[in-house]
């Protein structure tokens, strides 16, 4: 399984990274997998099923 940075996973979403901590915070987002105090990693299979959630209908 392929997982990406907080980075990646905000330019594959289209948004910012910003946008992605403010989610994590709030528990609003993309799951994600935290690996240290500020290291957090994303899986596809998660992106693309909270893509697929909140895709305009």
């Amino acid at each position: 399984m392929r997982y990406l940075t907080t980075g990646e996973a905000a330019r594959w979403l289209g948004v910012t990274e910003r946008r992605l901590r403010e989610w994590r915070q709030n528990r609003e987002g993309p799951a994600y997998v935290k690996y240290g105090p500020r290291t957090y990693r994303y899986s596809m299979a998660d992106l693309e099923a909270f893509r697929d959630e909140h895709a305009e209908q």
